[in-house]
């Protein structure tokens, strides 16, 4: 590149590298296999915020991060320095050529064969040029502090070198054209060479007016890295503002070094109401919080100003972030630390807000008259969030475009706009919304965050159905979300992946609901897209059986499990892992380990044989509850996995089930103890009793414990905290 900003380049690897280290964890989980979510992928979002397809605002869209894409810019700048060399130079080259030879960076061998390259060796003038900011490029960076090479050893005498070469050549250029391109080449390098007297004298002769080009603002960004150098604070602001708004390829160090902490003496530096407006921009775009009053006094001084879309779309985007991120996505806001969780307690306020806000844009003629599909859609966008269906479908009524990607944002609002128009438990409501989500699949590819709007959507209609007793159909989008459209919502294997939500949020007779929906011949079309994904309708039973065992029904589990497949579970990764011993034994109470493994619908058949044996055989009584005892104590130890799927503190649904089976535990230990006549073996009841138990219950175990010392379990299972608990007054 001959007239990029290599400072840029540097500050990009700076912000790059600090981006590295903030993303590092700050604590470890409970969980060692766990791995953080990314608040900003988690992020709600269905408004496209490039729907005026400005490459330049990448980089500024509303982001948990620095930058939302890191150092994007656009290319409007090198656009018009192209045309403007394409004009001087009459070229017969394409516009591609010209470009590539001066910004597209070519080796010295690519540029042989570049035909607007080889066209000016026959211009000795423009070849001259052209050869000279070639050479200005070499000397024009910062070198790596960490790795000092032969070239960065000279470098300071290759600068200066070069900037006596080319302020000669500035003095004897006679062609104003030439001239202005040979002192943008010397503001550059006198910059990075710290030579703050050429660096005034070129500016002052050449660039001290009002910028009226390209080159001008290029020269105004480093006239204002200078003034950053010499600590002019507020005249560093005010030009980066002027620059943001007038280069394309300043943009993101403008941005980057502005600074609003003192906003009003920057302001006081402004002549004009567009220099105004063009300080309050990045003000508002360094603002992570609510900017109306600034985006309404930029409106009123500069009505047409070309970033009023950006921050439109940002403050929208922010709305969705803090009224959607909490309520569809249960996540923290992007802005928010890592280790903040989710609250609702703004949220009240944030939709207020938004009233405020919607208000306010739709008083936005200007916007209206200059881009009335982005306005129409806007305000479409705001009205469904606000929930107003009838002000929403009129706004998606008046967008005519022929755009793909305003053509894929007005389908994905009216999907939401039918999902608030109709009850979505019809079933011709459900085949109309099967339409439309298979053809936002269908579409997605090359559409600007398709993937994050899909989520983003999925996750509503996850609400949506879930709001109205479909959690069935919830479970699914939820699928679709987070196994489908987001890389690091979860880190789980595929075999609890699809059944995660059903796990948390779903009751029995949802997955009951689940599985007849799957077996169903005639599917609508919303049941078939979300059902695509599910092609083992076993893992639907395993969780029925699951959500039937942690209510003690164990009949309904083994009717749930009775047309699995042995080998079914050896394929369930949690199976292998998580279910690999004999329940029935327990290692708790010195149990010899046996090599016996059972699937899971032989433990719930043998816990269905062992209680009905014992009721009827009081022979078998005392060993089988005993048994029993132990099953279910183990269901909360080592064989979770018969009452859980994951074992995370944050899983309501396990630490109820764990209070639950240690008590149906409790239960059949003392059914045990009633019906044992063995001493060996009723201390080895007693003993789990004790640990079972709560309060003055457990001190009297424990004290019933110690009258077993005489036996051999007593001797090798001693226990301090019972031996205490039962001395203790």
């Amino acid at each position: 590149m001959i007239f990029k900003n290599m400072q840029r380049k540097f500050k990009r690897y700076f912000v790059l590298s600090s981006l590295l280290l903030l993303l590092l964890p700050l604590s470890t989980s409970v969980n060692a296999c766990y791995e953080s979510s990314d608040h900003e992928e988690l992020r709600f979002m269905v408004f496209n915020p490039d729907l005026l397809h400005e490459k330049s605002w990448w980089s500024f869209f509303y982001s948990g991060r620095y930058n939302y894409l890191d150092a994007v810019t656009g290319t409007n700048d090198e656009d018009q320095l192209t045309r403007e060399w394409m004009k001087k130079t009459k070229t017969k080259a394409s516009f591609d050529d010209v470009w590539n030879c001066f910004f597209g960076s070519p080796s010295d061998s690519a540029l042989q064969h570049n035909p607007f390259y080889t066209e000016i060796q026959k211009n000795q003038v423009i070849k001259t040029y052209l050869d000279v900011a070639r050479q200005c490029e070499d000397v024009s960076y910062i070198p790596d502090g960490w790795h000092q090479d032969s070239a960065a050893a000279t470098l300071h005498t290759r600068r200066e070198a070069m900037i006596a070469r080319v302020d000669e050549h500035l003095r004897k250029e006679s062609d104003p054209f030439l001239q202005h391109k040979y002192a943008f080449q010397l503001i550059k390098l006198s910059w990075y060479a710290n030579d703050y007297a050429t660096f005034d004298r070129v500016f002052t002769h050449h660039f001290s007016k009002t910028p009226a080009g390209v080159l001008d603002w290029w020269a105004w960004h480093y006239k204002s890295m200078t003034y950053e150098g010499t600590k002019q604070v507020d005249s560093a602001n005010y030009l980066h503002a002027r620059v943001f708004s007038h280069s394309t390829n300043k943009m993101f160090p403008s941005k980057q070094y502005f600074s609003s902490r003192k906003l009003s003496r920057v302001l006081k530096l402004a002549r004009t109401k567009e220099e105004r407006a063009d300080i309050l921009v990045l003000a508002a775009l360094t603002n992570p919080g609510r900017t109306l009053p600034t985006l309404l006094e930029v409106y009123d001084l500069a009505p047409d100003h070309k970033h009023l879309p950006l921050l439109i779309s940002r403050e929208i985007n922010k709305l969705e972030d803090w009224l959607g991120s909490t309520k569809y996505a249960h996540t923290p806001i992007a802005t928010q630390r890592d280790w903040d969780t989710p609250s609702m307690k703004n949220w009240k306020r944030d939709f207020d807000y938004l009233h405020v806000f919607t208000n306010a844009v739709q008083q936005l003629t200007s916007l209206k008259t200059a881009h009335p599909v982005f306005f129409n859609m806007s305000m479409a966008c705001l009205k469904l969030m606000e929930n107003d269906h009838v002000a929403a479908s009129d706004y998606l009524a008046r967008i005519q475009s022929d755009d793909p990607e305003v053509l894929f944002q007005q389908r994905v609002l009216n999907v939401i706009l039918l999902a608030q128009q109709k009850d979505v438990r019809d079933p011709l409501v459900q085949d109309e919304l099967g339409s439309r989500y298979v053809a936002l699949l269908n579409d997605r590819t090359q559409k600007f965050e398709s993937q994050r709007m899909l989520y983003s959507l999925s996750l509503y209609l996850r609400h949506t159905f879930a709001s109205k007793g479909m959690v069935h159909l919830a479970g699914l989008f939820d699928n679709y979300a987070v196994n489908k459209f987001c890389e690091t919502c979860f880190f789980d294997s595929f075999s609890f992946s699809t059944i995660r939500y059903f796990d948390r949020y779903a009751t029995a007779a949802d997955v009951e609901r689940l599985i007849a929906t799957f077996r169903k011949p005639d599917k609508n079309k919303l049941e078939t897209v979300l059902l695509k994904p599910y092609t083992n309708v076993n893992y639907l039973y395993d969780l029925l059986s699951t959500k039937y065992l942690r209510q003690g029904d164990v009949n309904a589990a083994a009717k749930a499990l009775k047309e699995v497949p042995d080998e079914f579970w050896f394929s369930f990764l949690n199976f292998q892992h998580n279910l690999d011993r004999n329940p029935f034994e327990n290692t708790e109470v010195l149990d010899a380990r046996t090599m016996t493994l059972y699937t899971k619908r032989e433990i719930v058949q043998n816990l269905i044989a062992l209680e009905r044996e014992a009721k009827t055989n009081p022979a078998k009584r005392a060993a089988n509850y005993f048994q029993l005892g132990n099953a279910w104590y183990n269901f909360s130890e080592t064989s979770w996995f018969m009452i859980a799927y994951e074992w995370h503190g944050d899983n309501w649904n396990n630490l109820i089930a764990t209070k639950f089976v240690r008590k149906k535990a409790l239960g059949f230990y003392q059914q045990a103890l009633a019906s044992e006549t063995d001493s060996e073996r009723k201390a080895r009841i007693v003993y789990m009793i004790a640990q079972l138990s709560d309060g003055a219950r457990k001190k009297d175990y424990a004290k019933q414990y110690e009258r077993y010392q005489n036996t051999d379990f007593y001797s090798r299972k001693s226990c301090d905290i019972l031996r205490a608990l039962a001395e203790a007054n």
